[in-house]
């Protein structure tokens, strides 16, 4: 999974987090994987009947696949309100997160380490 997250994103999470995840009770991971090579996954919190996605990563060359859209479906399937933070400019997830049903709700400044904006988006239940 840290090769994914190497891979995919420039400032992913570690292998001790991924790690900690693992272990974690109310933790959900999910992982895409080809003959045993892992090419993307996703990692989600449940938190007072609410799932909050923490990290979708699918590595490049994988990508336009429907891997993640099947992961976060996988998520969505537990049947709770969800939210997320994504990068503003990352239009492709932007686009995946509301072909799913997830709205943005709101923006929070400099979320993220290098100073970009985070797009807060929620999805209530069907």
């Amino acid at each position: 999974m840290q090769r994914v997250e190497a891979a995919g994103m420039a400032e992913g999470w570690s292998r001790e987090q991924l790690a900690e995840e693992l272990s974690r009770p109310g933790s959900r991971v999910w992982v895409a994987e080809d003959g045993g090579r892992i090419l993307g996954h996703a990692i989600a919190w449940v938190v007072a009947d609410e799932l909050h996605i923490l990290d979708v990563c699918v590595l490049p060359g994988s990508r336009r696949q429907g891997l993640g859209r099947a992961l976060v479906q996988r998520l969505l399937a537990e049947e709770h309100p969800a939210l997320l933070e994504v990068r503003a400019n990352n239009l492709p997830a932007v686009a995946l997160y509301e072909g799913m049903g997830f709205v943005r709700v709101g923006l929070r400044k400099r979320y993220y380490d290098d100073g970009e904006d985070a797009l807060l988006m929620t999805r209530e239940l069907p």
